[in-house]
């Protein structure tokens, strides 16, 4: 849907973050593609261009109500990198386990059963 066109402003959404409920572990990603290959547990920023500060607070205040211990970031590769190491760095204030996770190519929505469900093993999510 064209933005203008949007009910609530993207910049007010985070993707699936009313799923999250109390759980140890949370996966961002970039995406709502990225959020339906990795499944539960997941939130898509809707990109990397945002006003970082509302959704910011919207993660904090459900990290810290849902008791979040560990995060995982996956954006996808290239340019958004820096806005990963961005999101990471500044959660890591909050958050003791935080960790930006690079993909070779592509996007999570590209990876394989396999692959995710190795990934989820690995992190034991």
């Amino acid at each position: 849907m064209p933005k203008d066109k949007a009910i609530i402003p993207l910049e007010n959404c985070l993707y699936n973050i009313d799923s999250i409920k109390s759980r140890d572990t949370i996966v961002i990603v970039e995406g709502v593609t990225d959020v339906w290959r990795l499944g539960s547990g997941t939130i898509g920023t809707f990109g990397t261009n945002f006003e970082f500060h509302k959704k910011f607070s919207m993660l904090l205040d459900r990290m810290i109500n849902q008791k979040i211990e560990r995060i995982f970031v996956i954006f996808d590769s290239g340019l958004a990198q820096k806005f990963a190491k961005k999101l990471v760095n500044d959660l890591s204030i909050f958050i003791d386990h935080v960790e930006r996770l690079e993909l070779k190519w592509g996007d999570p929505a590209d990876m394989s059963d396999k692959e995710v469900k190795q990934m989820k093993k690995d992190l034991r999510i």
